[in-house]
């Protein structure tokens, strides 16, 4: 009888809140090793982002777009900055409290996130394992001391993931509305990243095989440009600089960036791709434990379970799972320069 007790406490909602914290605290010791000590990397990123929410704190000037990305003439959206005014605020603009609690308050909500949603889609084992995974994720620790815009977009992909499979069981108009807010807000974080999950979600809508209705295809069309509204209204005051230099990327007249050069040929950019996906493949477990041939044999695992499941949703959605990093390494072949790691930090989460 006090076994039979004992696994009965295991599941009670209790001992999995217990888990979760304790899982939140490993995640956090892992990423305080720094903060302990009273350091972290202090950037020209992070020196420009505390410029910027100075020049809102204490000189009250809004702003449409918010920081230079690493392509001239192409800014990164606000939120990034006004999330750090009020830490910047209390602290007096001390730097290492204006960004360390976002740092937490980011790299952890990610965790947080992962658990809530995963519990809600698979379950309290899953939840556990998903928070797990993400905790102790060698990506997610890594960029911890010097967290910037970028660096929230796997917090957006996390419910962004959530919309998209619930759209896939449910076909309710609400998801897909919600998921035209995330992209949304991703782009004001990293567009490099976010623009792609416009060709996601196409893919979400043809593993469906079926259209939103007249309604909510409007109403998500409206609420994008209203999250994007900020850019819209930059674009229009400044000639659509921004539109031309994006739309010169990909076009014949784009001069690779100095230093690069080697990325405007195409087969060096599918080598360097392929690259990046086996270091996507190889970085989604804790430190990096399983060597490229285990990730491969879940994967192969993965195919297997499609031809398994007996529910239909569940096949649709283990399909845009597996589909999600092939996807997006395709379309970053077009892409003439650099693969930074920021750009696809978010893919941490579908890997997990």
């Amino acid at each position: 009888m006090k076994i039979i007790r004992k696994i009965e406490f295991l599941k009670t909602p209790k001992f999995i809140v217990f888990l979760f914290f304790l899982i939140l605290l490993l995640g956090f010791l892992l990423r305080s090793y720094y903060y302990i000590l009273g350091d972290f990397f202090y950037l020209p990123d992070q020196a420009r982002d505390l410029l910027l929410a100075k020049d809102i704190a204490i000189n009250h000037h809004l702003m449409l777009i918010g920081a230079r990305t690493g392509v001239g003439g192409i800014f990164h959206g606000p939120l990034w900055i006004y999330m750090l005014v009020p830490s910047f605020l209390l602290s007096g603009g001390n730097p290492f409290w204006t960004l360390i609690p976002m740092y937490l308050l980011v790299s952890l909500g990610i965790v947080a996130a992962g658990f809530f949603i995963a519990k809600k889609l698979y379950g309290n084992f899953t939840a556990l394992i998903f928070a797990l995974l993400l905790a102790t994720n060698s990506n997610l620790i890594g960029v911890s001391v010097f967290t910037t815009n970028a660096h929230v977009v796997p917090l957006v992909f996390v419910f962004y993931l959530y919309f998209a499979i619930q759209y896939i069981r449910t076909k309710a108009s609400k998801y897909f509305i919600l998921l035209a807010l995330s992209i949304g807000l991703g782009i004001d974080f990293e567009a490099a990243f976010a623009t792609t999950l416009i060709v996601l979600t196409l893919l979400v809508l043809a593993i469906n095989r079926r259209l939103p209705s007249f309604k909510t295809s409007l109403f998500g069309l409206v609420v994008f440009i209203a999250s994007i509204s900020n850019y819209i209204l930059f674009e229009v005051r400044n000639h659509f600089t921004m539109t031309h230099i994006i739309l010169n990327l990909f076009s014949s007249k784009a001069k690779p960036m100095s230093g690069y050069e080697q990325y405007a040929n195409f087969s060096y950019r599918f080598m360097d791709r392929f690259g990046n996906f086996l270091n996507y493949l190889n970085n989604a477990t804790p430190g990096s434990a399983l060597p490229y041939f285990g990730i491969a044999v879940i994967f192969l695992v993965a195919i297997v379970l499609l031809f398994r499941f007996k529910k239909l949703n569940y096949k649709k959605e283990l399909l845009f799972l597996i589909i999600i990093p092939f996807l997006y390494y395709t379309l970053y072949l077009f892409y003439p320069y650099p693969l930074w790691q920021h750009y696809i930090l978010a893919l941490t989460i579908s890997a997990a």
